[in-house]
């Protein structure tokens, strides 16, 4: 509260700076660019799975080569510094274009610019000034640059070369003809780029957890911010596109050279298998298997065969080896297959029945005998020699037999190494013949996604722009105004008292003490020294009457009767206290006297009016001068007495620890209901402490815009050391509205 008022009796500073900033904004808003918010919406899709740009890509379904794609990433996209780039190139947007005013510059883009600058160089010199063009007529214009150049002329379209650009104008869609009030400068499109996507860009999410994005700017020329913004997102689009196609384009390569490695592989496999199978002379592992056998079976049973032939002939050979000459009959053979050998052995079968017949009925020595018996003879030695070819030919076919089985035997034995060489050179080749063919599927399906790309953002709301500028806004500038208004009275108050040594409130002594305050007193009206008056009310007088009871309230037992008054230094105004304090007491009927006991600068007499007589130093120094001789009245009111210094003495100090000084109070006392003590101050001397003794209660005089903030340390001093009884403050000329605690109507004049 306190803090409040001391801000509010300023009032018409505050009124005065609150007026002034509330005239300056309008003329604020007229000088400040306008800037509008141009803004466009987009859909983005975002890849939360990770798959990203390549989430269609040839190798989608391995799970491989993914990044991630989140909307975070893309809002970093789309303020990146290169895109910017590209977005300001390609519109063409190097120079800023004005139409100058008498008070204001107005910038002009696109159709509203007269003129089309296509910058082809320039150099960093170039971006410090502004170039002036004062279009002439319809074809020429003059140029006016910067660094002390001379104007030239030049025609639309002519290429102009100086050593800081390298430039061509054209007309632009506003041209009017002649015209002398237009300048351009040029832009640091590297600078520009960063700019934006430093502060410039504003990208915000429209709903949480969704892929829709905002993307605002303000710009001074809505068509040149809705062009950039439109621009923006084609050239992200066609970045996006591009990058999928150059995923698209590597991995098309990248399945090219596979297919030329694995061709290779392929091949060298297929030669491997097929000279695997040449070697083992194979075709097909499970046939050839069955095949070898089933002619190991037949070999098997060919040796059966021949085992039973020969075991025939071998019996055949042993019947008839051992029949001696009896010439038996060849016992059956059914199991014999040589057609020549069973003639023989039939024939000699008939032979040997016709000997046995002819046995039968002839002698052993009949010709008929002898002849049949030689031709058996014959026809045996023909079998036995038959027998024995018939036998070698069959133990060569045996051979032969044995050693065809123990050949495909040994096939089949090897069959299953065979099969499982076969396998893995199958299983080798299968693995390349289907990465192969799948690299051939892959190929073709990126080949078709290459022509079938299309960008993730989507346009929801083209860039547009709101009619009214959005900045600067109206009603903000004049609440800072209103603002500026308070804060600069505020700075200048607040300035005003850390810079002020001098006490200004009563605030500043209680902030540092805990003195009572008896009370304050304003500025007097005149220079008179009695500045109140009995019969009428003024405001000095009130305040003295406030002070009158304050001090009746802190002594309820009228124990203060010795008042001494001092202060830090002179001037603050002790005499002028004790004495309106003193008419005030004894307007109530109060027997007062005034003690003038400043003895090395007393003022007191010669401002009452009064003429010096005997005083204080001669009660002192002499035994002849009584009370009542140095005792005067004041002239001012009937119960109000004064008491000189008298004569001035060398040593006004020793004068106070004179022991009569004692009797002078006790005399006083008795006589009068108050005594007060005009005394020196504090600071310069210690006569006050010396006084101390035969006084009741202290009251320290400060004096507003006077007395020195340090000078809070005495009193502070004072206080904790209690070298003064009941010490209390009065602050002395303090202008009205100062003065919280009264309100007493007019003010008063100095």
């Amino acid at each position: 509260m306190n803090l409040l008022y001391k801000y509010l009796k300023y009032w018409y500073l505050f009124l005065i700076s609150i007026v002034i900033c509330l005239l300056i904004a309008p003329i604020i808003i007229y000088f400040t660019t306008p800037y509008y918010l141009v803004s466009t919406t987009l859909l983005l899709e975002d890849d939360k799975k990770g798959e990203g740009v390549l989430k269609e890509s040839a190798f989608s379904d391995l799970n491989m080569f993914h990044t991630t794609k989140s909307i975070e990433n893309e809002m970093q996209v789309l303020r990146s510094v290169n895109l910017f780039k590209k977005v300001l190139n390609k519109l063409s947007i190097h120079t800023r274009c004005y139409l100058m005013g008498e008070f204001t510059n107005k910038e002009v883009y696109g159709k509203s610019s007269p003129l089309f600058i296509d910058v082809h160089k320039i150099s960093p010199s170039a971006y410090l000034e502004k170039v002036k063009v004062n279009i002439l007529d319809d074809s020429k214009f003059e140029l006016v640059t910067f660094k002390g150049d001379l104007a030239h002329i030049y025609h639309f379209g002519d290429r102009i070369i100086t050593p800081y650009f390298i430039i061509t104008i054209n007309k632009g869609a506003a041209f009017k003809g002649k015209q002398d009030n237009i300048s351009f400068s040029f832009i640091n499109v590297d600078e520009l780029a960063k700019r934006y996507r430093d502060s410039k860009l504003e990208i915000n999410t429209m709903v949480k957890d969704a892929n829709v994005l905002q993307l605002s700017l303000y710009d001074n020329v809505p068509e040149r911010g809705v062009n950039i913004l439109t621009q923006l997102v084609k050239e992200y689009n066609l970045e996006d596109v591009t990058n999928k196609n150059q995923m698209a384009i590597a991995t098309i390569n990248f399945i090219d050279t596979r297919l030329k490695y694995l061709t290779n592989d392929l091949g060298n496999v297929e030669r491997n298998v097929q000279q695997y199978k040449q070697l083992n002379r194979v075709t097909n592992i499970a046939a050839d298997a069955q095949s070898n056998l089933q002619r190991a079976e037949e070999y098997k049973q060919q040796l059966e065969a021949i085992n039973v032939q020969l075991g025939i002939l071998n019996a055949i050979n042993i019947y008839l080896n051992n029949s001696g000459k009896l010439l038996p009959i060849v016992p059956g053979t059914a199991g014999l297959q040589d057609g020549s050998l069973l003639v023989l052995i039939n024939k000699y079968n008939d032979v040997q029945e016709n000997y046995q017949h002819l046995l039968n009925g002839n002698q052993p020595n009949n010709p008929l005998v002898i002849n049949a018996k030689d031709k058996l003879n014959v026809i045996r030695q023909n079998i036995t020699a038959n027998l024995s070819s018939i036998k070698n030919n069959l133990l060569i076919n045996k051979n032969n037999l044995m050693m065809n089985s123990s050949k495909f035997e040994s096939r089949i034995k090897t069959s299953p190494a065979i099969e499982k060489g076969l396998q893995e050179r199958d299983r080798e080749q299968a693995v390349k013949a289907n990465l192969f063919q799948y690299l051939i599927q892959k190929r073709e399906e990126t080949a078709l996604s290459l022509s079938a790309n299309v960008p993730d953002a989507k346009i929801i709301d083209a860039a547009n722009y709101d009619s009214e500028p959005a900045k600067p806004k109206k009603q903000l500038i004049y609440l800072y105004a209103f603002l500026f208004g308070l804060i600069i009275p505020v700075s200048y108050i607040y300035v005003k008292d850390m810079f002020n040594s001098k006490i200004d409130s009563a605030e500043q002594i209680a902030l540092q003490t805990n003195v009572k305050i008896l009370g304050e007193l304003c500025h007097a009206k005149s220079n008179e020294v009695l500045a109140i008056n009995g019969k009428y009310r003024n405001n000095i007088t009130e305040l003295f009457r406030y002070i009158r009871n304050n001090l009746r309230h802190h002594d309820l037992e009228d124990r203060n009767q010795v008042l001494l008054i001092t202060s830090s230094i002179q001037g603050e105004g002790k005499t002028f206290t004790s004495i309106n304090l003193g008419a005030t007491l004894s307007n109530i009927d109060k027997r007062v006297v005034i003690l003038e006991f400043d003895l090395r600068k007393p003022d007191l007499i010669s401002k009452m009016g009064l003429d010096k007589s005997l005083g204080i130093t001669d009660y002192l120094n002499s035994d002849f001068i009584s009370i009542d001789d140095i005792i005067n009245p004041s002239g001012i009111a009937p119960n109000l007495f004064v008491i000189g210094c008298g004569t001035l003495v060398a040593d006004p100090g020793n004068e106070m620890m004179k022991p009569k000084i004692s009797l002078l109070f006790e005399r006083l006392r008795s006589r009068f209901d108050y005594i007060i003590i005009d005394t020196s101050p504090i600071a310069l001397v210690a006569d006050a402490f010396s006084l101390d003794a035969h006084s009741d209660a202290t009251i320290y005089i400060m004096r507003y815009n006077y007395t020195q903030k340090s000078h809070l340390n005495i009193l502070v001093d004072i206080e904790k050391n209690n070298k003064l009884k009941n010490l209390m403050v009065i602050l002395n000329d303090g202008k009205v509205d100062h003065l919280k605690n009264y309100g007493y109507g007019s003010t008063v004049y100095a």
